[in-house]
């Protein structure tokens, strides 16, 4: 997990579980009650309002610490990098559980994993975890509960476990599954050129959705794309309405399946120098195989193709043959067995595409923040869930 928080002043911190810390010090600048996230009580502050600053949080899904910011020269990301560079990144910034929901739930709750009780993707887990704590309170819903207006685009919780409670007007995560688009290029290609963006694109189940594409389509025809454009709108209603505002932006890139414009993946020439070097392609010594198989949650996917993944497997050996399956269940890409130099570096080339991409619409949020003047007013955070492995130690997963 890493990432960056730009306060007022112009400093920036980056973000990492140590972000809920700084956030909450922030809070506390609005009123007398220094309540925390999930504590059991009235979080409403009763002093009057004074000039208290806004709140955008952007969340980067799968994204890993391969940014210029961090040293990394394989990748272009100048819009995050001039965000680091104007105040605070986090260099010892530590995941602590590698799945989207658990992570996010215990960023936006403010506790560990282990306190919330939620360690997978089952709704049922998220709906007992509610149902035990339903007066808890998340961040959103703290800053909502201080007279903050609250919304959210695209990815913050998990799919489909946005609680309503949290924002002012209903969130929009984008349709269900909008993980899993396909561009249909024909139809989009037909239109001209002005009618291009915005153009819906097709969901599919991961089984039948290509690991890698990549559209010649502008960046507004993908799902962050749009979401980006509807969050510049919305801080344009802000700055009209004149109230304080936490606007929470989750973007599903660079997350399964890599999906970018064209023009993204031009910019990433096929290179050797990215693929691992030998000895990092093999689990840690004496590490438990669970420690970095990460692939158990698909057994679902690969019965459906007709498969047996082991659960556990019995050896390392074993383990290498499926490692990386929510890679290995979309189309393209072998089922079992290693992956071929050729496979990896697609792979590789497809990420650091995805990664410019969502770079590039989070210089378009900025620049919007800025032209509309509320720069000087707004705590920015940036971060991620978890990190995504390229390779090293044998795997290609979270």
């Amino acid at each position: 997990m890493n990432g960056i928080i730009e306060r007022p002043d112009g400093r920036t911190m980056a973000a990492s579980r140590w972000q809920i810390a700084m956030l909450w010090t922030v809070v506390w600048l609005g009123g007398s009650d220094p309540t925390l996230l999930g504590q059991r009580s009235d979080p409403v502050s009763s002093e009057p309002p004074t000039i208290r600053p806004n709140v955008l949080m952007i969340a980067v899904d799968d994204l890993r610490p391969m940014l210029g910011c961090y040293g990394d020269k394989t990748i272009a990301t100048p819009h995050i990098d001039a965000l680091a560079e104007r105040g605070m990144r986090f260099d010892r910034a530590y995941c602590q559980f590698a799945k989207c929901g658990p992570s996010r739930l215990s960023i936006l709750m403010g506790r560990r994993p282990d306190s919330i009780g939620v360690f997978s993707h089952r709704d049922e887990d998220m709906r007992a975890f509610r149902d035990a704590h339903a007066d808890w309170f998340s961040l959103p819903r703290w800053f909502k509960a201080q007279g903050y207006h609250t919304r959210s685009f695209g990815k913050v919780h998990h799919d489909g476990w946005d609680d309503p409670r949290d924002w002012s007007v209903p969130s929009e995560p984008g349709r269900e599954g909008e993980m899993m688009e396909i561009v249909d290029e024909t139809a989009v290609t037909k239109l001209p050129f002005e009618e291009r963006a915005g153009v819906p694109t097709v969901i599919a189940d991961r089984l039948k959705c290509p690991a890698i594409q990549s559209p010649d389509v502008p960046d507004e025809t993908l799902f962050d794309g749009r979401m980006t454009s509807g969050a510049i709108a919305a801080l344009k209603e802000r700055k009209a309405a004149g109230e304080p505002f936490f606007l929470a932006v989750g973007y599903r890139r660079p997350h399964l399946p890599f999906v970018a414009p064209k023009a993204w993946f031009d910019r990433y020439p096929i290179d050797p120098a990215w693929l691992a070097p030998a000895a990092q392609r093999q689990p840690p010594r004496g590490a438990p195989i669970m420690a970095w198989f990460n692939s158990d949650g698909y057994v679902g996917s690969a019965r459906k193709q007709g498969l047996k993944l082991p659960d556990p497997p019995e050896s390392v050996e074993e383990g290498m043959q499926w490692a990386g399956y929510e890679l290995r269940s979309y189309v393209g890409l072998p089922n079992q067995g290693y992956l071929d130099d050729s496979a990896q570096l697609s792979v590789q080339q497809a990420y650091r595409a995805c990664v410019s991409y969502v770079d590039a619409q989070i210089g378009r949020l900025l620049d919007g923040l800025g032209s509309l003047g509320l720069e000087k007013n707004t705590i920015v955070v940036l971060w991620s869930d978890h990190g995504w492995h390229l390779g090293e130690q044998g795997t290609w997963s979270k």
